[in-house]
């Protein structure tokens, strides 16, 4: 059996809870382990050029004082600056490398998980700020990789190691500068803390800007339309404001991290300089000594500017972390078994018996029973917020109910696979969305086997779409939005011709006439006539041309079913439905 050539290439997530942002990252660094491996062994490197660099300076001094040459210790000098700056540059390039995968790796986790979300979750989150999620709060992530992995240990690896050696030269010393620095790494954890508290801000308010300048953007055409620029730009420059509003207290804090550890080595260097003046004259303290302990010192200031913005950083990611998992740990639809219940052709393909269902608290359905037949056309009338849509969004498990069940062929609706009940039952929804893609994709989606050209041209001529998909630039690969697009009407028969492809039993028509003039009416109903004899097909409609020609009828009214029948039986016996028709 061929694979059925569908889209989503990934397998959909499994269970309810993800392993979670930090459990990816760290799986992408147990896979490349090499370079991890590789870019710590050249960090810890480099970091011992630095560590061996002041006593090589010493050495320089000791080797001037007593007449020596210093080309030796000068050469190693030389040597020894140069392998560190390489082996700091190919770090660098080793982790990026690594941390952009982890971060492409956490992306099509989220875009995976969002796109196997129940439709209502994604709903209520809206599409901007999942956008944002995958987008903007990922970049931050890259901290956790480059910084949190190599950088700030091998600081704090640099920092301990030159403690312990500036002890080694002159242990007095060490104790005026381990109390100058004390104080500044107490000031410091409290910037920290505002750090973290202005990053979560600064993400939450770019998650509600990019979510309104989304919903702006889809509703451009009427935004213009009402000369409505200014007032839609308006609450989302507050957002913008908003995110700058956190970001400055952020930088706030930020901002005064580096001038305190500059402080901090200032004041060091002015107590080591009056504590080792009269040390250095009573010949307490060596001359070369000093000089390598103040390299030391001088030095320090790298790696714990080093620390304390790694950490700041560290703490952006983990609050772009936590807003990430807030989407992986989110439960995908449930695929349903593995296999289809047993079953046998019957008269009656879908039903609903008693069923309550609504998309927020109130119920859109509200007991509702019905019956589709498996062959012929069945429309659902109703005056709009009767519940239409809501009863197909229940067919294609769109939505759960809260009670009463929903059979196909007879078998709950629960007992068979998710992908199954969506293979069975097309749908064409209200606004005939297309994907961003070719026409021929378009067309192929969900076909069990993909079709050849002459198929696909064959349906395209079902529902005269030929000329006008033979009009644009590459035809069939012509790629639909931005220059390439079709009419309302267009895109509506071409989402209809998709339904025609699948091999549904049954497929879902939601106000299939209301992007299309008389002419192409008449062609949906000759297509529609076609269409029936093969399988069910159901429509929410307002049509009376198509109401008129349906083999069975249901009356909504406020998510009741009022009545069912033939147009020509409800004519008689149904007050409602006249009404509904001469209305």
């Amino acid at each position: 059996m061929s694979r059925p050539y569908d889209l989503p290439r990934h397998r959909p997530p499994r269970g309810g809870r993800a392993g979670g942002t930090l459990s990816t990252i760290r799986s992408t660094l147990r896979a490349s382990r090499g370079s991890v491996i590789s870019a710590a062994t050249l960090a810890v490197a480099s970091a011992g050029a630095a560590l061996a660099s002041p006593m090589l300076v010493r050495q320089l001094v000791i080797d001037l004082g007593a007449g020596r040459s210093p080309l030796a210790a000068a050469g190693a000098l030389a040597a020894l600056v140069l392998a560190g700056a390489f082996t700091s540059g190919m770090s660098s390039f080793l982790l990026g490398r690594v941390g952009e995968r982890g971060i492409a790796v956490v992306r099509g986790s989220i875009v995976s998980r969002v796109l196997h979300l129940p439709l209502l979750d994604v709903r209520r989150m809206g599409g901007g700020e999942l956008a944002a999620r995958a987008v903007a709060d990922t970049a931050h992530l890259r901290s956790l990789i480059d910084v949190g992995v190599t950088a700030v240990p091998v600081s704090v690896l640099i920092v301990v190691v030159s403690l312990v050696l500036m002890g080694l030269l002159d242990w007095l010393l060490l104790v005026v500068v381990v109390a100058t620095f004390a104080f500044a790494a107490m000031t410091m954890r409290g910037l920290l803390r505002a750090v973290r508290r202005g990053n979560a801000a600064q993400q939450s308010a770019l998650g509600r800007l990019t979510e309104a300048f989304v919903a702006a953007l889809g509703s451009l055409v009427a935004i213009k339309v009402l000369r409505a620029e200014r007032l839609t730009a308006s609450p989302i420059t507050v957002h913008a404001q908003e995110a700058a509003e956190a970001a400055v207290g952020g930088l706030r804090a930020q901002a005064f991290i580096a001038p305190l550890v500059g402080l901090s080595q200032q004041v060091a260097i002015i107590a080591v300089l009056a504590t080792s003046g009269a040390r250095l004259a009573a010949g307490e303290l060596n001359p070369s000594d000093f000089v390598a302990f103040l390299m030391y010192l001088f030095q320090l200031v790298s790696p714990l500017m080093t620390i304390a913005s790694g950490m700041a950083r560290v703490q952006a990611g983990a609050s772009a972390a936590a807003r990430i998992d807030e989407v992986l740990g989110r439960r995908p639809e449930e695929p349903g078994p593995a296999v289809e219940p047993d079953h046998r052709p019957a008269s009656v393909v879908l039903e609903l018996r008693s069923v309550f269902a609504g998309y927020g608290s109130d119920d859109a359905l509200r007991g509702v029973t019905l019956l589709i037949p498996a062959r012929g056309l069945t429309a659902i009338v109703g005056a709009s917020g009767a519940g239409k849509s809501t009863i197909f969004g229940v067919f294609e498990r769109f939505l759960v109910p809260r009670a009463g069940s929903v059979l196909l062929h007879g078998q709950d609706l629960r007992r068979w696979p998710l992908r199954t009940v969506r293979t069975r039952i097309a749908y064409v929804d209200q606004a005939c969305t297309l994907l961003a893609d070719t026409i021929r994709q378009n067309l192929a989606v969900g076909c069990p086997v993909r079709p050849d050209d002459e198929t696909l041209m064959g349906v395209l001529r079902e529902v005269d779409l030929v000329d006008a998909v033979a009009s644009l630039p590459g035809g069939l690969d012509a790629r639909l939005g931005r220059g390439n697009d079709l009419s309302g009407g267009q895109r509506q028969r071409l989402a209809l011709a998709r339904a025609l492809l699948s091999p549904a039993d049954v497929v879902l028509l939601d106000e299939p006439t209301s992007h299309l003039d008389g002419i192409n009416e008449h062609r949906l109903l000759e297509v529609l006539r076609r269409l029936v004899l093969s399988r069910a097909v159901v429509v929410a409609t307002h049509s009376p041309s198509i109401v008129a020609r349906a083999h069975h009828i249901i009356v909504l009214r406020d998510g009741v079913t009022l009545v069912a029948g033939s147009h020509d039986e409800l004519i008689k016996t149904s007050p409602d439905y006249c009404e509904l028709i001469r209305a």
